[in-house]
């Protein structure tokens, strides 16, 4: 017995698979050795000889089944030859019409390209005009030809002959050719035909043929009937347009692709791009389906010829842009050219930059003057051939974020005296409307020689811009006011100063803390003491600021506090678990008094309320995929809405016409709807929408959307289309809870979705609510979805973050930054690769709605996932 080494074993049985797999590859075109070569419509005479063919490469034999407009007219089994002839002789008219062959071994199978075939009549009389003669009766789903056969002057006037084919005295439109031929006949075509021509000296109308159609066509593939003229090289900036006539009884779906790529903008026949670049070098493949199958209809090779031109750019600049503090933008502009070029920046028509470097950083700062920050932006980008000059990009900064709770004691420039306790707190709301408390016995000299003296408090001050001015209201007859002041808020601080003075005191905004859900302002009184007061702020990291008015004295104080009373000095203050009010204990006048405060402005905690998905979706790779995450004790509601057909009275012509929605947790589906309207919860969800804001949506329609209460933990949701139809649809998820219910908040959230460029980008919507800025860690990503098998992923998508139509942030390339990594590894997200093309930020957004857009480059499309979690 003959026995192999291991080795020796292993690479036979890898020869063995390697035949293995070359004997079951599909059969491949031999386009070179094409009878006939290339795609082309070739013409017959009746009794001449039709002569078609394929050839093809294959390890084993073959099945070649030749169709005519969709049918198969002829099989031939177990063929080894290379090139495989088919002859129709003698023709007929009948014969007509557009011919393909499918060649198939068991791997699969391969389609040879088109051939369009015209019979005409021999040598026909120089009197009859119309041939054939007729009558003609033919079945449905069959070809006929009709031609122009009589003669006139040799000499034609220039622009004759023209002519003009009719049915039943009716002219058909676009039949102006001397033949007319119809490639698929039914039972409309039936009628009298007549062709008027005119040579130069008017119009003469034929007798008429008459032509007889009768059954119906057997069911059949779509084939294609007009070839485009081919365009295989073009100069940059050219247009490409590719038309294809494509015959069918059915209703036919398309799908363009580029170099393996969809291109889901383009849904009909004709494909048209208005200036090709370089980058659409490639091949172009359309795929045409109707009920009985798909057809490779066309592959149309391009190539986009690198000249000597001037730089060219692949995408215009932000329209807008607006800048936030402390988040600045680097623009990029993408250019084509043949050669590396120089761009020069332009802020308000002056140049900016000396090194004609590329890449411009826009920063918000107050010196403007110094700064690449607000104002009006352009570039010129040059070459040897030429110069391109861009569209303009406006700068703005981002207005004064006032909403939040302040709190500090900082004196900037004027001392103080009396009692150590001299803070400044403010509270102020989402709508910038203020409550101010200033602490402690003190006196300030300003620059006009005035006084202010004394604690006071502010109630109600409306801030206009994030400033007001006002005069301070007496507290108790022992406190004077003093002259007007002018509170200022935004960006993360706040000041108090006279009027037309420089700045008293500033004070920092609180973002987060342990008393966060308690945070806010709270109103009371002392306990036996008529006409008291009790005003006090609690920031979110435990700081109160405090005043209570008894008896005609005013008491406050400034501290940090916990849930446990603590010894504050003239106050003692806490925070009661059971009532969650604010509580204290004083002496009045020699006797022991204690008050209570309930809150009458609620907790400022910033959350994510809403966000949307609009992309691309069809059949179960492109099922639209939102993951989301609560955390928290107790229960959330959620309103969430898969939408299609409605997004058709938006202006999107191609939604989806029957979306259905389903809510996991793991693989376990918790709810699901198709037709939102039959639910039984439908006036829940149509009055959860109203509250939330959300355009509404017929009760009809089939839409889909269901109102959940959900407790901690992760979920899914999952669009798509009832009938795995492909087209767009817009997911949406909304915090269905009022701003003062408990329960679990959103901390995350991602989609998975199809993201092409342009208008096709997959599209993310957030809204933050609250009177905090929220910090957000935000990636796009592509090739890190390899990790997890995700095919068709987007090799290289770009992250913008929009606010209306103005951009606040973007990332090309997240480039292994080690904050990114730190952040995604605090809040638990898997890590990119650090020389990967995924794209990641950090950006802390004010309350208010953003778009979050990912889109492939250079044309690129796929499988892309936008993951937004809350930072702490």
């Amino acid at each position: 017995m003959l026995r192999l080494p291991a080795l020796c074993i292993g690479v036979f049985l890898l020869l063995v698979s390697l035949a293995c797999a070359q004997q079951q590859s599909a059969p491949r075109i031999d386009r070179r050795f094409d009878i006939p070569t290339g795609s082309r419509t070739l013409y017959a005479e009746v009794g001449g000889r039709i002569s078609l063919g394929v050839a093809f490469d294959s390890a084993t034999p073959v099945t070649i089944r030749w169709l005519r407009n969709g049918h198969v007219i002829s099989q031939a089994d177990n063929i080894t030859a290379r090139v495989a002839p088919f002859d129709i002789v003698p023709a007929s008219l009948s014969d007509a019409g557009t011919y393909w062959a499918e060649i198939s071994n068991s791997a699969g199978t391969a389609q040879s390209p088109w051939s369009v075939v015209v019979v005409l009549p021999v040598n026909p009389p120089t009197s009859d005009p119309i041939y054939p003669k007729g009558p003609i009766e033919q079945s449905a789903g069959t070809s006929f030809s009709l031609t122009s056969r009589a003669t006139g002057p040799v000499d034609y006037p220039s622009g004759f002959p023209r002519f003009q084919w009719s049915r039943d005295g009716a002219p058909i439109v676009g039949a102006t050719d001397v033949s007319y031929f119809v490639p698929y006949a039914t039972r409309q075509d039936s009628g009298d035909y007549t062709v008027a021509r005119d040579e130069g000296r008017g119009a003469n109308t034929s007798t008429a043929v008459h032509v007889t159609i009768t059954g119906e066509p057997a069911p059949a593939l779509p084939f294609v009937h007009i070839l485009p003229r081919e365009q295989p090289v073009l100069m940059p900036r050219q247009p490409l347009t590719i038309a294809v006539g494509i015959v069918s009884a059915t209703p036919i779906t398309y799908q363009w692709y580029h170099n393996g790529t969809l291109l889901p903008q383009f849904i009909g026949p004709e494909l048209s791009i208005a200036s090709m670049l370089i980058a659409n070098t490639g091949t172009y493949v359309l795929i045409a389906r109707n009920a009985h199958g798909a057809i490779h209809a066309l592959a149309h090779s391009v190539q986009v010829r690198a000249g000597s031109v001037a730089p060219i750019q692949i995408e215009p600049l932000p329209a807008k842009v607006e800048l936030f503090p402390g988040l600045p933008i680097t623009i990029i502009p993408r250019l084509e050219s043949d050669i590396s070029p120089s761009v020069q920046w332009y802020r308000n028509g002056q140049p900016i930059t000396s090194n004609n470097a590329p890449n411009i950083r826009l920063t918000h700062g107050a010196n403007v003057a110094l700064i690449n920050g607000a104002g009006t932006y352009h570039f010129v980008a040059r070459n040897q051939f030429g110069s391109s000059t861009s569209a303009s990009m406006t700068v703005t900064l981002a207005p004064a974020d006032a909403g939040g709770i302040y709190a500090g004691t900082r004196d900037l420039l004027f001392p103080r005296r009396g009692e150590a306790n001299n803070g400044l707190v403010a509270y102020i709301d989402a709508n910038n409307v203020a409550q101010i408390i200033s602490l402690g016995s003190w006196s300030v000299v300003t620059g006009s020689g005035a006084w202010i003296t004394g604690p006071f408090v502010m109630n109600d001050v409306q801030l206009q811009a994030g400033e007001a001015a006002f005069t301070p209201t007496r507290l108790a007859e022992s406190i004077a006011s003093g002259k007007q002041l002018t509170f200022s808020a935004g960006a993360g601080s706040a000041s108090l100063r006279p009027s037309g003075d420089a700045a008293v005191t500033s004070i920092s905004r609180s973002v987060a803390g342990p008393m966060q859900a308690r945070s806010g302002y709270y109103r009371g009184s002392v306990l036996g003491v008529a006409s008291s007061e009790v005003h006090a702020i609690l920031t979110p990291e435990g700081i109160v600021g405090a005043i209570v008015i008894a008896d005609g004295l005013v008491f406050s104080a400034y501290s940090r506090i916990d849930e446990n009373p603590s010894a504050v000095r003239p106050l003692f203050l806490g925070i009661e678990s059971s009532t969650a009010e604010l509580s204290g204990f004083l002496e009045v006048r020699g006797v022991g008094r204690g008050f209570t405060a309930s809150r009458v402005k609620g907790s400022l905690r910033t959350r994510l309320v809403n966000v949307a998905s609009r992309g691309y979706v069809g059949g179960a790779d492109r099922t639209m995929i939102v993951g989301f995450t609560l955390a928290g004790a107790g229960q959330k509601p959620l309103l969430l809405r898969g939408i299609g057909p409605t997004l058709g009275s938006f202006g999107v012509g191609s939604a989806v016409p029957d979306t259905t929605l389903s809510i996991f947790q793991d693989s376990r589906r918790l709810v699901q709807n198709d037709d939102w309207g039959s639910s039984t919860d439908a006036p829940a969800i149509a009055a959860a929408a109203v509250a939330a804001g959300a355009f509404a949506l017929a009760s009809g329609s089939r839409d889909a959307a269901v109102l959940p209460s959900l407790s901690s933990g992760s979920y899914t949701a999952q669009v798509a289309d009832r009938e795995n139809r492909e087209g767009i649809a817009l997911v949406e998820l909304y915090d269905a809870s009022s701003a003062e219910q408990s329960g679990p908040s959103i901390s995350n959230l991602s989609i998975r979705g199809y993201a092409a460029s342009g208008e096709n980008a997959l599209i993310a919507g957030l809204a933050i609510n609250g009177a905090v800025p929220q910090r957000l860690l935000i990636r796009a990503v592509g090739p890190g979805l390899d990790a997890f098998q995700v095919a068709g992923a987007l090799r290289d998508p770009r992250l913008q973050v929009f606010r209306g139509d103005a951009l606040v942030a973007d990332n090309d390339d997240w480039g292994g930054a080690a904050e990114l990594a730190t952040a995604a590894r605090t809040i638990g997200a898997f890590a990119l690769v650090n020389s990967s093309r995924d794209s990641a930020l950090i950006v802390t957004l004010p309350p208010g709605s953003y778009t979050v857009q990912v889109a492939g480059k250079n044309g690129e499309a796929g499988v892309a996932l936008v993951e937004t979690y809350v930072l702490p």
